[in-house]
């Protein structure tokens, strides 16, 4: 016999704000690994041996955590959305789907 589908609201809905929390988080860090490029790179100016190779391999760094960040609030925001889209046409079918 099939399983019936449904959600639970109470299991679903708080990750939709932890991976949103999640890409806050990771666009932090983008911000702090920036800030730590430029000084790297003002330093590579001014002479200081090592600093434009470490620049560059914290632009390497940066870069993909600057996506991980937009792809979590892109899926937080997906999956409120859901959700609220969910509970809506459950309400207004008077009952909540669970399939057959």
């Amino acid at each position: 016999m099939a399983e019936k589908a449904g959600i639970d609201y109470n299991v679903v809905e708080p990750w939709g704000g932890k991976l949103t929390e999640m890409g806050n988080v990771m666009s932090a860090i983008e911000k702090a690994l920036l800030a730590a490029i430029m000084i790297l790179r003002t330093l590579a100016f001014i002479g200081m041996g090592g600093t434009a190779a470490m620049a560059q391999y914290l632009a390497g760094i940066q870069r993909p955590a600057k996506q991980v960040a937009e792809m979590f609030k892109e899926i937080g925001g997906d999956l409120k959305a859901a959700v609220a889209a969910r509970k809506q046409s459950d309400a207004e079918a008077g009952v909540p789907f669970t399939g057959s």
